[in-house]
């Protein structure tokens, strides 16, 4: 008699002991799943994620016993969520655990996706060249953690603003030749481009080229005097000036006339702004 109450405080002690390793097993399943699909408190936090029955017991479901085989292989039980993720048939990866069609975990409202969240901002293009005094347009791509179209406010900004500016639409204005960065973000997210910028070709460069007539004898401004560049002539003003603008790097002829005064011709060379000062004689 005193054998069989042993016997039996034995099998009750050895399953208790077993439902208790059963539990932490569970417990410690079931942590990792919510920890990682955010189900904790919903139906998805139940034994039917992984058992026939919701109540749990021997019998497995194919996600169940998907979960045993990795564990079986060594798997640690978050690495066993990641790799049965490929079974996901649409990108969502809870789906996976839709079968049998009854798991309530694999119902999208108990357990709704992250919401989407910016990740990355590709500026494009990458790298550009730009000639001084010229502007481009950069664009930029937001993507979310699934690498998907998300719609957010960027601030651009240039690293050295001497070099290029840019404004809040990505359009970008070359200002002197050197190298820029341009950084497109948004919180802590950002995203840049290198750029370097090119002088403005000699044959495309333009300048501003002032001529200042003055009476040889008086010293005082020759007003109405005509002043002849590359064919085109300009009179000058109250104060003896007239201004050319935009003329092309490189050697102009010129002359400088009026009336009684003997007129004054040359060449000259421009490579910058200049002002030029002529004197005539009277005759």
């Amino acid at each position: 008699m005193i054998k069989k109450i042993t016997l039996a405080m034995l099998f009750v002690i050895i399953m208790a002991f077993a439902e208790a390793r059963e539990a932490s097993a569970f417990g410690r399943y079931m942590s990792s799943f919510n920890r990682r699909y955010g189900t904790a408190g919903t139906e998805g936090a139940s034994c039917a994620v992984c058992h026939l029955s919701p109540s749990g017991g021997p019998r497995w479901n194919f996600y169940g016993f998907k979960v045993r085989c990795e564990l079986s292989v060594g798997e640690t039980i978050d690495q066993a969520l990641v790799n049965l993720e490929k079974w996901c048939p649409d990108a969502d990866r809870l789906d996976v655990i839709q079968v049998p069609p009854h798991t309530a975990s694999g119902h999208s409202g108990d357990h709704p996706a992250p919401s989407p969240r910016l990740t990355t901002i590709q500026v494009m293009p990458e790298t550009a060249a730009v000639v001084a005094g010229r502007a481009r347009r950069f664009n930029a791509v937001t993507l979310d953690q699934h690498a998907k179209p998300i719609v957010a406010p960027l601030t651009w900004t240039s690293s050295d603003p001497s070099i290029g500016i840019i404004d809040d639409t990505g359009h970008f204005v070359a200002l002197a030749a050197g190298v820029t960065t341009i950084t497109a973000g948004s919180g802590e997210v950002t995203g840049t481009a290198d750029v370097r910028v090119d002088p403005l070709p000699l044959h495309e460069r333009a300048y501003t080229l002032t001529f200042v007539v003055n009476d040889a004898e008086t010293g005082e401004p020759i007003c109405d005097a005509s002043i002849r560049l590359d064919g085109i002539t300009l009179k000058t003003g109250r104060t003896g000036s007239a201004v050319f603008a935009a003329v092309s790097h490189g050697a102009h002829t010129h002359c400088v006339s009026k009336g009684d005064f003997a007129p004054l011709s040359g060449c000259l060379f421009v490579e910058a702004d200049m002002t030029m000062r002529r004197v005539l004689m009277a005759v």
